[in-house]
């Protein structure tokens, strides 16, 4: 007589790139994975416009705040190349962007979904359009959860409440162990002073306009803003992004950053002596690479962690991102960062430089 071995649930609350490997993973430990997903596929950040919810079921009454949102824009892709953009495991397939779009991202990690976590309710479970709403720590001790989670698990026994957001009905069940995969771009963050003026409400009778204000993660193409003047607020990835996409249809970009970063393009010239001297009428070689793998390498064996820039430091690497920028930089409104003895600030844009 063998006993039957009891599955052990664990709740993971994000059905993004790190909930699916943390899925992965549980399953290969002997436990079961359930996975909750407020939109209607997989992909979290990756989620492309067209699977969201859009509109609530008839008769169905909801907040905004119930409606998850894709944070990728038209046109969108990766900033960093498909070469360290995967899973050491899972290479992409034949015929991929060098730089994905949010589209083939999310056929990405689609099928890397399919190949490792099959929705068998006996292995591991997607519960989709359903939004984690409370988690709490039970005093009660389930003896199974305790061996398979470790030795410091006797109080590992967790109720998760969530919100059906299709039919709107609530739900709780006891789990053997929690993982948060929500991700840090789940929350937009707006100043405080903001907090009136987001929505544009035309006020016909005083024959006054609020202006329009958006946070990057509602940004979704530059049709909308054709013909008006627009302030892009922020100095890193997205703004930069955005504001040279929007420029294609608006009147004037105002492009308002803390400080100025180094704007590298995708790829990367990058100048080398020729190996061969037979070779006549050229003394340099070029290597074209995405800007990840000239950024991402060392010249040297690893000697130990820096912990501390120091000016000398900070100037070196603002001399080696300079080397990798050009002069382009230097010769647009722009200009390039005054002080060397702090650390670099790096954004990607082929456009906005």
């Amino acid at each position: 007589f063998v006993a039957a071995i009891e599955m052990i649930d664990v709740a993971i609350i994000g059905a993004g790139s790190a909930g699916l490997v943390a899925a992965r993973h549980l399953i290969s430990a002997g436990l079961r994975p359930v996975l909750f997903e407020a939109a209607k596929t997989i992909g979290g950040a990756w989620t492309p416009s067209s699977a969201v919810l859009q509109t609530p079921s008839p008769g169905n009454k909801q907040n905004d705040d119930d409606q998850p949102a894709s944070k990728m824009w038209s046109g969108m892709r990766t900033n960093l190349s498909k070469y360290t953009c995967q899973f050491t495991d899972f290479p992409w397939p034949e015929g991929t962007s060098t730089f994905p779009t949010v589209e083939e991202m999310h056929d990405y990690l689609q099928s890397y979904s399919d190949t490792f976590l099959q929705d068998d309710p006996s292995s591991c479970e997607f519960l989709m359009q359903c939004r984690v709403t409370n988690v709490e720590q039970l005093q009660s001790c389930n003896t199974a959860a305790s061996a398979a989670l470790g030795p410091d698990s006797e109080e590992a026994n967790y109720k998760v409440e969530w919100l059906d957001i299709d039919t709107q009905t609530t739900h709780c069940r006891d789990f053997g162990g929690v993982v948060i995969a929500s991700g840090f771009f789940h929350t937009p963050c707006m100043p405080s002073f903001l907090n009136d003026h987001t929505n544009s409400n035309n006020d016909e009778s005083s024959g006054k306009t609020t202006p329009q204000i958006i946070h990057s993660s509602q940004y979704r193409t530059h049709n909308h803003f054709k013909d008006k003047n627009v302030a892009v607020v922020g100095g890193s990835f997205s703004s930069l992004e955005i504001a040279a996409d929007v420029s294609k249809s608006a009147a004037r970009v105002v492009s308002i950053v803390p400080s100025i970063p180094w704007v590298i393009p995708r790829w990367i010239y990058k100048f080398h002596p020729l190996l061969s001297p037979e070779s006549v009428g050229s003394t340099k070689t070029i290597t074209i690479l995405p800007s990840d793998l000239a950024l991402y390498q060392r010249t040297q064996p690893f000697q130990g962690e820096v912990t501390e820039l120091t000016p000398e430091i900070c100037q070196e690497r603002h001399l080696y991102v300079q080397s990798l920028v050009g002069r382009k930089q230097r010769s647009s409104p722009l200009g390039e960062p005054t002080n060397w003895n702090e650390p670099t600030i790096i954004a990607i844009s082929d456009e906005y430089v």
